[in-house]
C-alpha cells in the first residue's frame, strides 16, 4: 500500500480524503464523506478550513453525478482517524503525524491536488451546490444534537432536584447510620421484641432522652437526644444532621448500649434514672 500523499493547498499540507480512507481499510473508501465528515463537519472545522473539491464520478462510465472531495489538514486527519475506529487507525495516525512532519521539513515534494474546473458554469455550480449540501446536512445535524443535549440537560437537572431532595434522609443515614458498632433504636428494640416506639417512651419516662420539637438556638429541631450522662457512659450517640435551616436527631446505640438494655429488660423494667 502506497504512502499517505501530500498536497499542498493554499500552502497548506493536506491528504485527500478518500487516501485515508483506504489507510484506514475501509471497504467503500468514498463513504468516509457521509459516516465520517459529514456528522462531524462542524468538529472537524473547530481545527480549520474543511476544504472541498468536486470529484468525478467512481462509474468507469463517468456515470453518475460528480461527488465532493475533501482535503484534510493534520488535525482534521487525525480526528477522522480517531472516529473510524477501525483497527488499523493506531498505525494510520502515526503515518499521518510523519507524513505532515516530513512535509513540514521539507522532505516531501507535494502533490498537485484535482480541482474542479470553475471556468466550466455547470461544474462549477455542481461543485458549489454539493458544497453547500453538506453543509446544511451537517447543520441540521447540530441542530440534532442541541436537541439531544437539551433534553440530556433537562433529564439530568430533574434527576439533580430528587438527590437535593433526597439528600437528608442519605446523607443523615450515611454519616450517622453507617457509624461503626451503632444501630438506631428501632434495630436495638427488635432484640427486645419492642417497637421503637415502646423503647422511646421506655427510655423519656426515666429521663435517658429527651424528645426535641421546636427551635433551638435560633434554628427549628426535631427528633430525639440522649442526655448527657447516657452519651458519656458510652451506651449511645446522638446523630445530628442540619439541613435548610432544619436541624434533625437521631438516637444511635453503641454495643454497650445494647447490653445496657438488653441487662435492664431481663432485670426490671427501663424506668430508674440511675445509670
Amino acid at each position: 500500500m502506497n504512502a499517505l500523499t501530500i498536497a499542498n493547498i493554499d500552502n497548506e499540507p493536506r491528504v485527500l480524503d478518500t487516501d485515508l480512507a483506504e489507510k484506514l481499510g475501509m471497504a467503500r473508501p468514498r463513504d468516509i464523506r457521509k459516516d465520517l465528515i459529514a456528522p462531524h463537519r462542524a468538529e472537524l472545522e473547530t481545527f480549520g478550513v474543511l476544504r472541498a473539491v468536486s470529484a468525478k464520478s467512481a462509474d468507469p462510465l463517468g456515470r453518475g453525478r460528480p461527488s465532493i472531495a475533501y482535503y484534510l489538514n493534520e488535525e482534521q486527519a487525525l480526528l477522522v482517524c480517531l472516529l473510524s475506529r477501525t483497527e488499523r487507525a493506531k498505525q494510520v495516525r502515526a503515518e499521518v503525524i510523519r507524513v505532515f512532519t516530513a512535509w513540514r521539513r521539507g522532505e516531501l515534494a507535494p502533490a498537485k491536488p484535482t480541482l474542479p474546473d470553475f471556468t466550466n458554469p455547470a461544474i462549477a455550480a455542481r461543485a458549489w451546490a454539493e458544497q453547500f449540501e453538506g453543509r446544511e446536512a451537517a447543520e441540521k445535524l447540530a441542530i440534532e444534537h442541541k436537541k439531544l443535549a437539551e433534553a440530556q440537560a433537562a433529564l439530568a437537572s430533574a434527576a439533580a432536584e430528587k438527590l437535593v431532595e433526597a439528600a437528608p434522609k442519605v446523607d443523615f443515614f450515611d454519616t450517622y447510620v453507617k457509624a461503626e458498632g451503632c444501630v438506631t433504636s428501632t434495630e436495638a428494640a427488635a432484640q427486645l421484641g419492642w417497637s421503637a416506639k415502646l423503647l422511646h417512651d421506655k427510655l423519656e419516662a426515666s429521663g435517658h432522652i429527651k424528645r426535641i420539637h421546636g427551635r433551638e438556638n435560633g434554628k427549628r429541631a426535631s427528633g430525639l437526644r440522649f442526655t448527657p450522662a447516657f452519651v458519656r457512659a458510652g451506651r449511645g450517640i446522638t446523630g445530628t444532621r442540619e439541613f435548610a435551616g432544619h436541624v434533625t436527631f437521631q438516637l444511635l446505640w453503641t454495643p454497650r448500649g445494647i447490653a445496657w438494655l438488653k441487662e435492664k429488660a431481663v432485670s426490671s423494667p427501663i424506668n430508674c434514672r440511675a445509670a
